[in-house]
């Protein structure tokens, strides 16, 4: 039997608290939230060319959710573009 220790690990706040997508607009869905986030991240990394396709397969989506011109993350994409 392993005993449990007592002692608890501290909680650590993420980097960033700001929500990355703009005051005015609020995400309609869950893949939109990620679509977001992950935009945030590769527009922090210097090395990474940013693209409409990196962002949404960064987080195993589909390109064309975004990369298109009448697509549904239209905020998005502006912002990408």
């Amino acid at each position: 039997m392993v005993e449990k220790s007592s002692t608890t690990l501290p909680v650590l706040a993420p980097v960033s608290l700001r929500d990355p997508w703009p005051v005015d607009h609020e995400p309609r869905t869950e893949g939109e939230r990620r679509l977001w986030y992950s935009f945030e991240k590769l527009r922090r990394d210097r090395t990474v060319r940013l693209s409409a396709s990196k962002v949404a397969t960064a987080i195993g989506m589909s390109r064309t959710v975004i990369s298109m011109e009448n697509c549904s993350f239209q905020v998005l994409r502006r912002h990408i573009v």
